[in-house]
Formats: C-alpha cells, structure tokens, sequence
C-alpha cells in the first residue's frame, strides 16, 4: 500500500499563508483604490472650468438685470442694495 500524502510539502504555501496573502492583496488594492478616487475628487473640484466660469458670469448679469427691472417698477432700492452700496 502507499503511504498517505505528507501533511507538509516543501516550498508550497498551505491555506493560513494563502489567506495572509489575499488579505495583503486586498490591503495594498484598497490603498490603490483609494488614492485614485482621492485623485479623482482633486481633479473634479480643482476650480472652475471656463463654461462654469462663463455660466456664473452669466447668472450674475441676469441677477443684476432683475434688479434693476425690480428698481424701475418700485421706484426704490431694496434694503439689501443699501446694504451693499454702503460696504
């Protein structure tokens, strides 16, 4: 009869090492995942872009065309123009 396999083979790791190796895996990948999503967020709000820019100065002109309309119609500035004026 042949002998049983040995419990132990030189040079293959058994399941607690490969477990310690998965878990190394899965620390190093999420510290890979992490700095790209970090590089991501930076990059997403680094400033605004000409079109943001371009749309803020945009809203700010109809903003300031309301109010004078506003103005016209009333006859008088607003508490918050006072406000505004006198900084």
């Amino acid at each position: 009869m042949h002998p049983a396999l040995p419990a132990f083979v030189p040079g293959a790791p058994g399941g607690p090492e490969l477990l310690i190796i998965l878990f190394l895996f899965f620390i190093f990948g999420a510290v890979v995942v992490a700095a790209v999503v970090v590089l991501l967020f930076v990059q997403r709000g680094s400033g605004n872009t000409d079109e943001e820019a371009e749309r803020i100065a945009q809203l700010e002109a109809e903003v300031e065309a309301l109010k004078r309309e506003r103005e016209a119609d009333t006859g008088e500035e607003s508490n918050i123009e006072r406000q505004n004026t006198r900084r």
